[in-house]
């Protein structure tokens, strides 16, 4: 409501000075024209972050809730809110990011909370004096490749 309010004062505004320049003989078309451009070039970030947020709306690269990372821009965090213009990404310090939906149109996005497997890499040391021992770790170490557990997956 306070939108609209501020909207119809700025059109009264308007037209009450494209009026008043009418009446002192401007000629409104080259007015106009100089306005239609300049709002053109005001508004160009203003759609592409509107097109950026239809884009991740319909794509679904990422949701809310999920954890997501771009190694092009240093991102990385939970994302906390998509609207049309921005989406906000809680970092792991707390920290609030608010990045620009155009943003995600032309930058690597990683989501590792949508990950089947995870891969650990260890270094296990053994003496000679254990090697009787290796099928028993053996056997311990493989079942390591389970799924991650439901609660962390996507719920689609």
């Amino acid at each position: 409501m306070d939108a609209l309010s501020k909207l119809g004062r700025m059109s009264v505004v308007i037209i009450a000075i494209l009026s008043i320049l009418q009446t002192l003989g401007v000629s409104l078309a080259g007015v106009l024209a100089f306005g239609g451009i300049a709002l053109g070039f005001a508004a160009k970030d203003l759609f592409a972050n509107l097109l950026g947020g239809l884009t991740i709306y319909l794509d679904r690269h990422f949701t809310v809730g999920e954890w997501i990372r771009s190694p092009d821009k240093r991102i990385e965090g939970v994302v906390e809110y998509i609207g049309w213009r921005n989406t906000r990404i809680r970092a792991f310090n707390k920290n609030a990011i608010y990045v620009p939906n155009a943003l995600f149109t032309n930058i690597i996005v990683e989501n590792p909370s949508r990950m089947t497997n995870q891969r650990i890499k260890e270094t296990i040391g053994l003496s000679f004096l254990d090697i009787g021992k290796m099928a028993a770790i053996d056997a311990d170490v493989k079942p390591c490749c389970l799924p991650i557990p439901r609660s962390t997956q996507n719920p689609r």
